[in-house]
């Protein structure tokens, strides 16, 4: 994921102004969702944005089948609900990046860990004296 879209998401809770709040957050999503990277499939998209609020981003199925449509209606979300939704959208997304890092250090750290067995695993069968 990309570093600069990461700031961004945790900086999202730091901002004080509501409508710059809706900008960001507006803009943050619609790099997210049309992230290739990040969203392989439009059907997890739609898993994030029912994650985020089951009632305000559950859209009909038409809607998901193109990104641009998806970012129409989430933006539209985002500019008519109050400032307590726009934080607790924000508080989502950021709990959402944050869990989905960790899980992604932690599978870096088991593949890791499996490559340094199987080379330690493949250096005492190539030197062990009982073959």
């Amino acid at each position: 994921m990309d570093r600069y879209l990461i700031n961004k998401i945790r900086n999202l809770l730091n901002i004080k102004t509501i409508e710059t709040l809706r900008y960001e957050l507006s803009g943050t999503l619609s790099s997210l969702i049309f992230s290739r990277e990040i969203f392989k499939s439009n059907a997890i998209i739609k898993e994030f944005l029912l994650t985020i609020d089951e009632n305000d981003f559950d859209f009909k199925k038409w809607v998901f089948k193109s990104r641009t449509l998806i970012i129409a209606k989430v933006i539209k979300q985002v500019f008519s609900v109050n400032e307590d939704m726009l934080i607790n959208y924000s508080q989502n997304i950021q709990y959402l990046i944050n869990s989905e890092m960790e899980m992604k250090n932690e599978s870096e750290k088991i593949k890791s860990s499996k490559k340094e067995d199987n080379y330690m695993e493949s250096l005492l069968k190539k030197y062990s004296r009982n073959r």
